[in-house]
């Protein structure tokens, strides 16, 4: 059985040429012995180099037959017969080659050996089939006489098993090694003894007893690369031998990560000793950090070094981070003037090329369009991309994706609105408000640019209609627009009745926008003469002043006093009449306006002209539609009355 008789993993020892070990080579092929009864002889077997030599039992059995053919050699003819109880042909194949044997040296030799069936101590002890090693024409080993602890028996495939036999030499060892395949059996009986051995790839190998090392080669020396954090597929490993190429077991290797980059890996082990045929090894994984470097291998006393170039790789795309472009702000439908970068890095920070990165932008509002929208990552693991804001003002995000990573980059992006090229009236126009009174809705426009965004900051002139009539006191007539382009203003209604615009300008903008607003009569205000200031007659002397003021106050339905309200006095323009001079200075022939004091009140004095006459000065309250108040006026010449009557007139106020 495999490794129950012998040496279970003894080394591997350096290979011995045996020439034709296999017996495959054709011109080799031949066939010696057989013949006589009792013939004897030996000879090279066809053109060599294997050396046949056999014996035949003297006057009872003819000698055996060697062949060398079809990938074997074979030894036929070993039947006998039990006259004499022992007798036996016998026969072997030799070849002396041209190493010497060493002092100091394990050798190995082994053959594939055919017996027709089981092979066991017992065979191989009666010499039926076997091995050997001689020095010259002396045996030196033998499966027939060695202990079981140098022999293997290792089944191949049927009736085939493997023998191998040790042999180790002492310090003076010398001379030619000779390999022989034995089939010479003794002490056999008849029924137990195999007719025909087959021998094929035969081996002969040496290692040396105490082997010094003298070099360390690597095995798998091409590069490695694999992503970061990960074990490289193939262990790094060398072997070991000695100064005859013999492998070397027990040295200590030290392996060493040599880098300058911070690439590097972790080894499963910083020593390692070499097996039965010199061999050692340790796994490596690769540290967090991509670069090349290399791990050295070393023996004690050996002056070269095993070395094995490796690589870590960038590993998968596990985060994103913005290289640049963000925040950024741009005038619609403008270009963005930085481009938006993205760096992809794995789980170690390490840039990863090659990655193809998705950029995507709003599909409605503020937004902006993206060229191109999928980038590769570069060497550096950077991809970038441009964008235009789109026509829409606002604040929005842009992001940047890889397909399989949770982690994205976000840009955060500004579309600014454009110069002021419109005046938009938000709210206010259409109002209506008693003449005196506060519109109730401000007057609200809004400066947009050329694709309706809001602008901020622009100043906005509001202004009523040039000249007299239905028109508005504007509170405050310039306002600068709020952070959503909308300028407010108050409207208060002027005393007179009636439809009129108010105009919004706002700077930098050809087109004002307007407010349509209508002044109405307020009927809840009546007008009346106040006490006894000129509600009966009056009189004066020509171009002299009447005695009492023209008087009337505005009140509410209540009777309370309105302040404010606009009272139009007037005379008659031609023949008798008088000169009105109000509060304020105002005044004149015909008609002019004075508005309520906080009481209520307006007094007006009067002056009588140069003709003499009666005449009527009244006071109508501006919008109301009410009738006028009458002041009857008189205007005397004091010498048409003496005259006329005899006796003069004289001025007079009558309550």
């Amino acid at each position: 059985m495999a490794c129950a008789l012998a040496l279970c993993g003894a080394a591997s020892a350096a290979p011995v040429t045996v020439p034709n070990a296999d017996f495959a080579t054709a011109a080799n092929n031949g066939a010696i012995g057989g013949g006589l009864i009792g013939g004897s002889g030996s000879g090279p077997v066809g053109s060599g180099p294997w050396q046949g030599s056999y014996t035949g039992v003297l006057a009872l059995l003819a000698p055996p037959t060697l062949t060398i053919g079809m990938g074997s050699g074979s030894v036929s003819g070993l039947a006998g017969v039990n006259v004499l109880g022992l007798l036996n042909n016998g026969a072997y194949y030799s070849q002396t080659l041209s190493t010497n044997f060493l002092p100091n040296k394990r050798y190995l030799i082994s053959a594939d050996v055919d017996t027709g069936g089981t092979i066991g101590l017992s065979l191989l002890g009666t010499g039926n089939a076997g091995l050997a090693l001689a020095s010259g024409a002396t045996r030196v080993a033998s499966t027939v006489t060695a202990p079981a602890s140098l022999i293997t028996i290792s089944p191949v495939s049927g009736t085939v098993f493997r023998v191998t036999l040790t042999y180790t030499t002492g310090p003076t060892a010398s001379g030619p090694i000779t390999v022989q395949l034995l089939a010479e059996p003794t002490n056999l009986l008849t029924v137990n003894l195999a007719n025909t051995v087959r021998f094929d790839n035969v081996a002969l190998s040496a290692t040396a007893l105490n082997p010094v090392p003298a070099s360390i080669t690597p095995f798998n020396s091409s590069p490695q690369g694999v992503p970061i954090n990960t074990q490289f597929p193939a262990p790094l490993q060398v072997q070991v031998l000695d100064p005859d190429g013999d492998p070397v077991p027990g040295a200590v290797v030290t392996f060493t990560v040599v880098s300058g980059t911070g690439a590097g890996a972790t080894l499963s082990s910083v020593t390692a000793t070499t097996d039965a045929n010199g061999i050692a090894q340790v796994t490596a994984t690769s540290n967090s950090t991509v670069g090349s470097y290399t791990v050295q291998a070393t023996v004690s006393g050996v002056g070269g070094v095993a070395s094995f170039p490796l690589s870590n790789i960038a590993g998968v795309p596990a985060s994103l981070d913005p290289g640049g472009g963000t925040p950024q702000s741009a005038t619609v439908a403008q270009p963005f003037s930085s481009p938006l970068s993205v760096i992809v890095r794995d789980a170690g920070g390490n840039p990863v090329p090659g990655v193809t990165v998705t950029f995507t932008a709003p599909s409605s509002g503020p937004s902006a369009s993206l060229s191109p929208t999928t980038v590769t990552t570069d060497a550096n693991g950077v991809a970038t991309t441009n964008a235009t804001a789109n026509t829409i003002a606002g604040t929005y995000p842009i992001t940047a994706s890889v397909n399989g990573t949770a982690d994205t980059a976000t840009y955060n992006m500004t579309n600014a609105a454009g110069p002021a090229a419109q005046v938009l009236p938000s709210s206010g126009s259409g109002q209506t408000a008693n003449v005196y009174q506060p519109f109730s809705g401000p007057l609200q426009v809004t400066v947009a640019d050329a694709y309706g965004n809001p602008v901020s900051g622009v100043p906005v002139t509001f202004a009523p209609p040039p000249g007299s009539g239905p028109s508005a006191t504007i509170s405050p007539t310039t306002v600068t627009t709020d952070a959503n382009g909308v300028a407010t203003t108050n409207a208060t209604a002027n005393g007179y009745p009636g439809n009129y615009a108010i105009t919004a300008t706002a700077t930098g903008v050809g087109t004002p926008t307007s407010f349509a607003l209508t002044n109405s009569a307020d009927s809840t205000v009546s007008l009346n003469p106040a006490s006894a200031s000129g509600a009966s007659n009056q009189s004066a002397y020509l171009t002299q002043p009447f005695l009492c003021v023209l008087r009337v106050r505005a009140t509410e339905a209540g009777g309370a006093p309105r302040q404010g309200v606009a009272i139009s006095f007037a005379s008659p323009s031609t023949g008798a009449s008088a000169v009105l001079v109000g509060p304020t200075g105002s005044g004149g022939p015909t008609s002019f306006i004075e508005f309520t004091d906080a009481n209520g009140y307006v007094e007006v004095a009067a002056t009588a002209n140069e003709n003499a006459g009666d005449y009527a000065a009244t006071a109508t309250m501006v919008g109301s539609g009410n009738p006028p108040i009458a002041f009857n006026l008189r205007n005397i010449d004091p010498i048409e009355t003496i005259f006329r009557d005899g006796f003069g007139d004289v001025p007079v106020c009558v309550p």
